[in-house]
């Protein structure tokens, strides 16, 4: 088989995609929900005034939500942030 040949073949959408657990959120999504939870109660165990800890709790829970929940175009913003990351250090020239 040539490469021509192997471009040609597709993968069924079932395999392609990872299967969505619930709520619409995937087994990699799970990390950043379960990671903003334990950050908030973190930060609901801190010394500080209550208005100030709901604030910062409320804070993490819209990033974690964000980043668990949050698609555009199918891809995840990790996958989103992680591709400008990449593109943004890449695309700097390097002259001696």
């Amino acid at each position: 088989m040539d490469r021509e040949e192997l471009r040609q073949w597709t993968v069924p959408l079932e395999l392609a995609r990872e299967p969505e657990l619930v709520w619409g959120l995937r087994l990699s999504d799970l990390p950043w929900l379960f990671g903003g939870g334990m950050g908030e109660v973190w930060i609901w165990h801190q010394v500080q005034p209550v208005v100030g800890r709901v604030a910062a709790m409320a804070v993490v829970a819209a990033i974690s939500a964000a980043l668990g929940w949050g698609r555009w175009e199918g891809e995840g913003v990790v996958t989103w942030l992680w591709r400008w990351g990449r593109w943004r250090l890449g695309s700097r020239l390097f002259l001696p």
